[in-house]
């Protein structure tokens, strides 16, 4: 199987040089430039996730997840604190997906598995040499997404 990789550039518009036509799968990682994304409001609402106060799905679901073992629990809350602490640089589901950042295809793709302290990145197909492609980021442990 051939790979390629490219970076994008601050817009989020990427492309690749001389692409084969044919299927192809994509797979979005960000490193960094999480400061300011994660704070005590966030371990917060871990925890009412964790006792069920409140309820979440989805990107919030998996962003609250930091531990990656596919759980919403205190234990998220402590790792949360944690970094916020300044005694971790990242969070576990952060090394398991090799991304600072939950990456989720913006429609038609496969959201990310995430369990077990591992990860299956988000993955969206395309056709080059016509084919566009769209994933939408939220920082791993902002789970106040609705601030």
């Amino acid at each position: 199987a051939t790979q390629a990789t490219t970076q994008s550039i601050a817009t989020g518009a990427f492309a690749f040089a001389n692409v084969a036509p044919g299927a192809w799968t994509l797979r979005g990682a960000r490193q960094g430039g999480t400061a300011g994304a994660v704070d005590a409001a966030d371990a917060s609402a871990v925890l009412r996730l964790a006792v069920g106060l409140q309820s979440a799905g989805g990107a919030q679901a998996l962003a609250c997840d930091v531990s990656g073992d596919g759980t919403i629990s205190a234990y998220d809350a402590a790792k949360l604190l944690q970094r916020l602490a300044g005694a971790t640089a990242r969070f576990p589901v952060a090394l398991a997906c090799a991304s600072d950042w939950l990456v989720l295809p913006a429609a038609g793709g496969t959201p990310p598995i995430i369990g077990a302290g591992a990860c299956t990145p988000a993955a969206l197909s395309i056709s080059p040499p016509i084919g566009t492609a769209d994933f939408t980021t939220a920082a791993f442990g902002d789970c106040a997404l609705d601030r």
